[in-house]
């Protein structure tokens, strides 16, 4: 945008090849969300186990509004660390607040350094 740099991919040269960034596909996908699960960039990312558990419950609790909550819960990858986020994610399927509201709510309490307010 301008001068702005607003994305950076690593370059492939052999054939065949995809590498993409999974963060720059979330918000197309949040308009789709029944693409989650075929979106060639998501397809080898490496999430931690939490984030697979709380997309169960969530699509067990509230079907395809479940996955769009999952798709929110994502997109706070891409302004808070991995790890924070995992740590929320965590600690939202241990005290049972399974949403992204939570999950945004704890990850922004560990950020303050604060107790979360549920």
């Amino acid at each position: 945008c301008g001068n702005e740099e607003i994305a950076r991919h690593p370059r492939c040269y052999g054939e065949a090849m995809f590498v993409a960034n999974p963060l720059h596909y979330l918000a197309l996908i949040e308009t789709k969300p029944n693409a989650l699960d075929q979106a060639a960039a998501l397809q080898d990312w490496a999430l931690p186990q939490a984030f697979q558990h709380m997309r169960h419950l969530l699509e067990a609790r509230m079907g395809n509004k479940g996955k769009r909550e999952f798709i929110q819960i994502l997109r706070l990858l891409e302004a808070i660390p991995m790890e924070i986020v995992t740590f929320a994610v965590n600690e939202a399927i241990c005290i049972g607040a399974i949403g992204f509201d939570a999950v945004k709510q704890i990850a922004l309490a560990r950020i303050e350094r604060r107790p979360a307010r549920l």
